[in-house]
C-alpha cells in the first residue's frame, strides 16, 4: 500500500511531467480537432479537357501518345508524318492526320482549336460550339446543327476549307464569308500572315458560336 506521504512527493513531479509535456499534448489534440477531409486536401487536379480515341505515332506535348490518355487545358497535340491521331471533347470529335499539330483550349461553352500545321477534321453535333483558328482565320459552324469539316494548312500563306456536313462560318478580322456544305475553297494571303501563338485570340473569346456576320470575303 502506497502511503499518503509518498503520494504527497509524487505529485510534484508528476505536475512537472505534465508542465513539460504540454505544449505536445495540446498539439495532439488541436492536430486530432483538425484532421478533416478539408484539413489536409490537396488542390484538385485540373479538369480533362478530352480523352485520346485513336494514337498512331502521334504526341501530346512531347511524350508519345496513347489512347485513352487525357487532354487538359492548353495541352499540345501532334502527329508525325505517318501519324494519326483522334480526340473527343464532350460530344465533339478531333482528327489530326500526318505530320500536324494544334493546341487545344476550352471556352465558354465550347471549345477552341488552334491548328498550326497540318489537316484537321472536325465533327460536332448540335448546340455544340467549336472554333477552329487556322492562320488568321477562324471557323466554326455557321448554323446550330451537327457539322463536319476539314481544314488544312498549306503554306503560312495558304489554307484549304471543306464543309463536309452543314455550312462554315469563316472569319478573317471583321469580316466573314460563308462556305456552303460541299463547296471547299482555298484562301491566299497575299502577304504573310503575322505571327501565330498558341493562345486563345481575344476576339475568338468573345465570338458568338452561332451568329453569323453579313460581309463577304476573298
Amino acid at each position: 500500500m502506497v502511503s499518503p506521504w509518498a503520494r504527497f512527493l509524487f505529485l510534484p513531479s508528476l505536475l512537472g511531467v505534465i508542465h513539460v509535456f504540454s505544449p505536445y499534448f495540446v498539439s495532439c489534440l488541436t492536430l486530432r480537432a483538425d484532421s478533416s477531409p478539408t484539413a489536409f486536401a490537396m488542390p484538385a487536379p485540373e479538369l480533362a479537357l478530352g480523352m485520346l480515341t485513336r494514337a498512331c505515332d502521334a504526341h501530346l506535348n512531347a511524350l508519345p501518345a496513347f489512347v485513352g490518355l487525357s487532354v487538359i487545358e492548353d495541352e499540345n497535340i501532334s502527329t508525325e508524318v505517318e501519324g494519326k491521331l483522334g480526340v473527343r471533347i464532350g460530344s465533339v470529335m478531333l482528327a489530326l492526320s500526318g505530320n500536324s499539330s494544334a493546341t487545344l483550349h476550352r471556352i465558354s461553352g465550347g471549345t477552341h482549336v488552334n491548328l498550326e500545321s497540318g489537316w484537321l477534321y472536325f465533327s460536332s453535333p448540335a448546340n455544340s460550339c467549336v472554333q477552329i483558328h487556322a492562320i488568321d482565320a477562324l471557323l466554326r459552324p455557321a448554323k446550330n446543327q451537327p457539322t463536319q469539316a476539314r481544314v488544312r494548312i498549306d503554306s503560312p500563306r495558304e489554307l484549304q476549307v471543306s464543309a463536309i456536313r452543314s455550312d462554315l462560318l469563316f472569319t478573317f478580322q471583321d469580316e466573314s464569308k460563308i462556305i456552303p456544305q460541299g463547296k471547299p475553297i482555298r484562301s491566299i494571303w497575299t502577304r504573310k500572315a503575322r505571327h501565330r501563338s498558341r493562345q486563345v485570340p481575344q476576339a475568338a473569346l468573345h465570338l458568338p458560336c452561332h451568329q453569323p456576320r453579313s460581309r463577304f470575303l476573298l
